[in-house]
């Protein structure tokens, strides 16, 4: 894993009793944040949060994230080829 360094302002790093909640906050951020713009799969993000998949839907769930990772109009567009397969079937 790369290591990075940042400055975090002091009023935000007080907040936090040790660096290692704020480090695990920040990656837990950063993976949700390239999961929603998908660049990483359920998978890749739970496998690098060491957690479960039902424990990283709860975390979207929890910051109000949807676990879809797509526009309305993608989703518009697999509901009328699957509104036209299935008429295809009839």
């Amino acid at each position: 894993m790369q290591t990075i360094t940042i400055s975090i302002p002091q009023i935000l790093s007080e907040k936090y009793l040790n660096i290692n909640d704020l480090q695990g906050l920040m990656l837990q951020n950063f993976v949700i944040a390239e999961y929603q713009r998908g660049n990483l799969s359920v998978r890749e993000a739970t496998t690098i949060l060491a957690i479960s998949y039902n424990e990283f839907m709860n975390l979207l769930g929890k910051y109000h994230l949807s676990f879809i990772n797509a526009g309305k109009s993608e989703i518009t567009d697999n509901y009328n080829k699957f509104q036209s397969f299935f008429k295809l079937q009839q």
